[in-house]
């Protein structure tokens, strides 16, 4: 997310790199705003993608949102 963040690159080229859609990723924006770090726990609908993806942005997720 600093990537984005940053402007290393753009909310489209963030999430080609991380295989994820923009709704995806405004969703879990969206549940970190609300419910801090517990916002970020997998549901059951998050099976499509690894744990090892969604650590990796949920750690870019809390950095963005701590940098609004």
């Amino acid at each position: 997310m600093g990537a984005y963040k940053k402007r290393n690159c753009s909310l489209i080229e963030f999430c080609v790199k991380y295989k994820i859609s923009k709704k995806t990723l405004s969703r879990w924006m969206n549940h970190f705003e609300f419910s801090g770090t517990s916002g970020l726990i997998p549901y059951t609908s998050w099976k499509k993608y690894t744990k090892e993806l969604k650590e990796t942005l949920g750690h870019s997720i809390i950095t963005l949102c701590l940098m609004r």
